[in-house]
């Protein structure tokens, strides 16, 4: 079976980042903050808010991803998080997902 790979379109990838008003300026994190089975299933926003202040005052941009379903979560985290998190959630498709998390780190 042939192996997958994931490619990544450095122009799709600069017209996202304009497109949205991101930067690669800082160190990236991404969340995905969704639960396909609800909020029992998902970490507390509270959490997810804590830390990306932490993260944001370390000098990282955090990236909330997900679907359109999970756009209210994320704004939710994005206010919680006094501005620390941008809330992407059903702003991107799969491509834009994919060349947007190749900025990320991987811990």
């Amino acid at each position: 079976m042939p192996e997958t790979t994931l490619r990544i379109d450095a122009a799709n990838l600069a017209l996202d980042l304009s497109r949205l008003g991101l930067s690669r300026a800082r160190r990236v994190v991404a969340f995905c903050p969704g639960a396909e089975y609800g909020p029992s299933k998902r970490w507390p926003t509270r959490h997810f808010a804590e830390l990306a202040k932490k993260l944001a005052a370390l000098g990282y941009a955090v990236w909330l991803f997900g679907s359109g379903k999970d756009r209210a979560i994320g704004e939710e985290i994005a206010v919680a998080s006094k501005g620390a998190a941008t809330n992407l959630c059903g702003r991107t498709d799969l491509a834009s997902a994919i060349d947007l998390l190749s900025l990320a780190e991987s811990w």
